[in-house]
């Protein structure tokens, strides 16, 4: 599994050949990981925590990125609520990591790089409170959507455009 992206000079000096060689390459790299994690229960999304946190209008707008199994500590180095599981929005790029409750737990990640158990969580707290704390709900009305926003095929369709015609190049290597 070899996906790393050869970019000669003649790559460089064509960009469609460039961009197409990219996107071949982590389409490939997504299709590996799907294929080596395919039993890999922590990538099962789980959907029910989120659906008790947050009014259904909001669901469309969050994808499922993990669940962490391990008992995660507290900041006090208290037992935590056991297993977290993670969400991102779409749109804000904000995660939220909640409980089985759909109860909202902050990471304070410590070194996550060295030393990952380091770890610890602050809460349960309501996950609308975290998100209004973390700016999510602002940042949606920034970027024009709503909380109801779904982030979807429309959605990534008519944001790629307006980056488009404001000069950006689009990669699309989506999972």
């Amino acid at each position: 599994m070899n996906h790393k992206v050869e970019l000669s000079d003649t790559l460089s000096l064509n960009p469609p050949a460039t961009m197409l060689a990219i996107t071949r390459a982590v389409d490939q790299a997504a299709q590996d990981l799907r294929e080596k994690h395919a039993d890999d229960l922590t990538l099962v999304p789980e959907w029910s925590p989120l659906e008790a946190a947050l009014p259904e209008p909001e669901w469309g707008g969050w994808m499922f990125m993990n669940r962490n199994a391990d008992p995660v500590p507290t900041l006090a180095g208290q037992p935590g609520p056991g297993e977290i599981i993670s969400y991102k929005h779409g749109i804000t790029r904000k995660g939220l990591h909640l409980d089985a409750r759909g109860m909202a737990w902050i990471p304070h990640w410590g070194d996550l790089l060295a030393r990952p158990e380091t770890t610890r969580w602050e809460g349960p707290v309501p996950a609308e409170m975290v998100l209004h704390e973390r700016g999510h709900y602002l940042m949606l009305a920034d970027l024009g959507a709503e909380p109801g926003t779904a982030y979807d095929e429309d959605y990534i369709a008519a944001r790629n455009t307006r980056l488009r015609e404001a000069g950006y190049t689009v990669i699309d290597g989506r999972i």
